[in-house]
């Protein structure tokens, strides 16, 4: 898979699982433009922020233009329950469905090479690749990852996601979602169906560089920069179609009624969610923008 996928397939697994209790951090007061985004026409509007679902500790503060949105806003609205994850049959949910219930394993849907370089990825990180056989390959996958992604990358804080999420229940907020933690779960752990010895062979190849991208990634985030969320956007649109559809297309055509009638109903909210939908030719900003609203970076 492209580097962009692997982040998001990892990155939102693991926020599932942060700690809900997680120390809060102030917001920076930097004047640079943000990934918040003030959505409008007359005298009605909302706000969309673009989320990373896990950051590291030199992330914080949050630019203040979060704060400004959270401020204005009654309703805090994110992809999924993210009160929820602190439930703790949580990752029994994630266990059912990321697992084999028939004669499949990992050795039977991957070549024998893949699977060997799968092992070694695994021993890395103490993790013993007998003791998943039954475990589907994007749950494997995400596993590692997200190993790799607080042991040698350092990104161990609560993302955007859970910080607001904390915020809004201590202030009482409302706390809404565009689709439920099931469907969250199926989307990610049916990723590579079909296809698991490729899905498995490109994600190793990814977490090499992952360094390097989730770097530019975080920094794209910060500033609010479409650019390189652009160009992996395209590369995934060309080499993976299926999932380019299934991960931000359809995702971002089912959310659409919902924030357009925040729009409609004059609802002060603060839609949070992952950058990538943000960008793009299918993005958010741009379907937003067909619909006649005014659309300003903060």
């Amino acid at each position: 898979m492209k580097k962009i996928t692997l982040f998001s397939l990892a990155a939102t697994l693991l926020f599932g699982f942060a700690d809900c209790a997680a120390q809060q951090k102030k917001t920076s007061d930097t004047k640079e433009k943000t990934s918040v985004w003030k959505i409008s026409k007359g005298d009605k509007a909302i706000y969309l922020g673009g989320t990373v679902h896990i950051l590291r500790k030199e992330d914080y503060p949050l630019p203040q233009a979060f704060e400004q949105a959270y401020q204005d806003s009654k309703v805090l609205t994110f992809e999924t329950d993210t009160k929820g994850m602190s439930d703790p049959s949580l990752q029994q949910k994630v266990m059912a469905k990321g697992m084999y219930q028939d004669d499949r394993t990992l050795q039977t849907v991957l070549s024998k090479e893949t699977y060997a370089q799968l092992a070694e990825e695994c021993k890395k990180y103490n993790l013993p690749i007998a003791m998943m056989q039954k475990m589907k390959p994007a749950l494997v996958v995400t596993t590692v990852s997200a190993m790799s992604m607080q042991k040698d990358l350092g990104m161990t804080e609560q993302g955007v996601d859970m910080y607001f999420t904390n915020k809004g229940v201590e202030d009482k907020k409302e706390l809404q979602q565009l689709e439920s933690i099931d469907e969250q779960i199926n989307k990610i752990t049916s990723m590579g169906e079909g296809k698991e010895d490729e899905f498995v062979s490109y994600s190793l190849k990814d977490m090499k560089d992952m360094k390097s991208t989730l770097t530019k990634l975080i920094d794209n985030w910060k500033t609010g920069s479409k650019n390189n969320m652009n160009e992996e956007i395209t590369s995934m649109k060309k080499d993976y179609p299926d999932t380019y559809k299934s991960l931000l297309v359809d995702r971002n055509n089912n959310w659409m009624p919902k924030i357009l009638s925040y729009l409609e109903n004059g609802t002060k909210a603060f839609v949070l969610v992952g950058s990538l939908h943000l960008h793009g030719p299918d993005g958010l900003l741009v379907k937003l923008k067909q619909q006649g609203y005014d659309i300003t970076q903060l």
